[in-house]
């Protein structure tokens, strides 16, 4: 048998025993918002809904779509396909690295070490690194293990095309950068990726430039089709991204570009030590260029270029990982100064540890004693391994991974928040309690703190509390409807209509949502007002009807039928 069936067989193994713990993790996070209560995934067929709702992350809301349909909520179909596609990533890494070897380049030099062995180390230290298990075990990040296999299948194709003179690769690679399109954003530096491969690896003489720009010009239909595919994203009528909005309400701020330059090094250092990993990073804005951390890392790239640079005619492999690592990873760099997100995330790290996973099998490989070599690697990996399914421990139930958090960064108000959702899914009050004023402490000018407090109140019974927390959350938002509502709802419980339709009618005034709408309509029907209330259900169908929830338009038939 061939070396590539051992290599994909070890994959296979490898990639379920690393991973096998997570089989049935709970849902986490952004995952209730993509595939819990979003009810674009409930039909596969419906692939209008499933546009709307994902966009520039189609293929990624399909395969959700499809996986809602064959087990419903069961999370073992999601995190069997996520393992799946990991474990396809890691065998296209091995390939891309094989194919590397076959290059123009090495063709005319001998090499000193086995490609083989090279590309199955780089191959196994990409699979089993424990920084790959927020993109593997957070369902939602399914996006970034699509992206990435349509990324690497690109630069392999176009590799392949290059080396065969076949124009069929080439239509392959431009097919699967199409479709990388509809995975995640990340796939709009392929074509400086595959101008760096020309660059290091083809036959690169400033007369062949031109030919090598005409080789690489179809796939820069990337710079226009993408923001196309952005400009039309439903934002408001559906999405769960809202991509388009999150970029429209941004704009470039230096101050966190800084942070992210400055962060730089952590990326680096959770690759070459991965311990204290976590979903929330604490990371103070940086306010000045001249900080030490920021010229720090300043520092660190240039070095790092240079050594690119200076390795350009003697060692391509370290120029090729080093660029793999700096043209990979600038989106996520933008994208968070552009719209304020986080600084760090270990998911994003996913396709540039391709790069940093082949520098380190390329530097193993390197040691002249096959002997210590073998053993180097053999420590590294099971210390990987141990690192790996120790973290994916955390990724087993929602309580645990924030608890995690929580331990970590334990004065962080998103993390506090997150804890008190989680004890609130399970019906644990008094912990959701705690964890809602512990965020408020930290953050007491939080709206969205006190009005889930005060719906945990409300599920208490506990009127006045909750009545007080929605009080203080309209008072620090009183553009938001959810408090509105949710004094309705109380007033509702009371049979005080008066109240109920006083901020049911204000929670309309600033936004229209198909619940306050309902029970509008329900409102109405209580105080004989049988016009007003039709026309508050026939609003609240076609709003529901909008979000693809089935059950709640019935019951409005139900009740139009019956009282009209």
């Amino acid at each position: 048998m061939s070396k590539g069936f051992y290599a994909i067989l070890s994959f296979c193994i490898f990639g379920f025993c690393l991973y096998f713990n997570i089989l049935n993790g709970e849902f986490i996070s952004d995952d209730f918002i993509t595939i819990v209560h979003n009810p674009a995934v409930k039909d596969p067929a419906n692939l209008p809904a499933i546009w709307n709702a994902f966009n520039t992350r189609f293929l990624v809301g399909l395969s959700f779509s499809v996986n809602d349909a064959l087990g419903g909520l069961n999370t073992s179909g999601y995190h069997i396909v996520n393992i799946c596609l990991h474990i396809i990533n890691t065998f296209l890494v091995y390939q891309l690295i094989l194919l590397i070897f076959q290059a123009p380049y090495f063709k005319k030099r001998k090499l000193s070490i086995d490609p083989n062995r090279i590309a199955f180390y780089a191959a196994i230290i990409f699979l089993c690194h424990p920084l790959q298990t927020q993109a593997v075990a957070f369902i939602t990040q399914r996006a970034v293990l699509m992206a990435t296999g349509c990324y690497l299948l690109t630069v392999i194709f176009y590799l392949k095309a290059r080396i065969s003179g076949k124009s069929f690769y080439k239509i392959i690679a431009i097919f699967t950068m199409l479709l990388g399109m509809f995975c995640k954003e990340l796939v709009i530096t392929i074509p400086i990726m595959l101008f760096v491969c020309e660059m290091l690896f083809g036959e690169f003489k400033r007369e062949n430039l031109r030919r090598i720009i005409k080789n690489i010009a179809p796939f820069s239909l990337v710079f226009v089709f993408l923001p196309l595919i952005l400009h039309h994203d439903n934002t408001g009528t559906g999405s769960v991204l809202g991509l388009k909005n999150q970029m429209m309400k941004g704009g470039m701020d230096w101050h966190y570009f800084l942070t992210e330059i400055s962060y730089l090094k952590t990326y680096i250092r959770l690759f070459c030590v991965p311990v204290l990993q976590r979903h929330i990073y604490v990371c103070p804005i940086i306010k000045s260029p001249l900080e030490i951390s920021v010229l720090f890392s300043l520092g660190l790239t240039v070095f790092l270029i240079v050594t690119a640079i200076g390795m350009f005619k003697n060692n391509r492999i370290i120029s090729f990982c080093i660029s793999w690592f700096f043209v990979s990873i600038p989106v996520e760099l933008i994208a968070v100064s552009v719209v304020k997100k986080p600084i760090i995330y270990e998911h994003w790290m996913y396709l540039s540890t391709a790069g940093l996973s082949l520098l380190t099998a390329y530097l193993i490989c390197r040691i002249p004693s096959k002997g210590i070599m073998k053993t180097v690697f053999t420590i590294i990996l099971m210390a990987l391994c141990l690192l790996t399914i120790n973290r994916n421990e955390v990724w087993k139930t929602e309580i645990g991974f924030w608890e995690d958090n929580a331990v970590k960064t334990p004065h962080n108000r998103t993390v506090q928040f997150a804890l008190a959702r989680a004890y609130d899914r399970k019906n644990n009050y008094a912990r959701a309690i705690d964890h809602y004023h512990k965020t408020i402490e930290i953050s007491p000018e939080n709206p969205l703190a006190y009005n889930n407090l005060g719906v945990v109140y409300l599920k208490l019974k506990r009127d006045g509390l909750a009545l007080e927390n929605f009080q203080k959350a309209i008072a620090l938002d009183p553009g938001a409807p959810a408090a509105y509502n949710n004094i309705g709802y109380l007033y509702f419980l009371k049979n005080d209509w008066a109240g109920a339709l006083r901020y049911y009618e204000q929670s309309l005034t600033h936004r229209e949502t198909p619940e306050a709408l309902f029970y509008l309509g329900k409102t109405y029907l209580a105080v004989n007002e049988k016009q007003k209330a039709r026309d508050s259900f026939v609003k609240a169908r076609i709003y529901y009807r909008q979000l693809r929830d089935e059950s709640k338009p019935q019951e409005i038939s139900e009740i139009l039928k019956k009282e009209f």
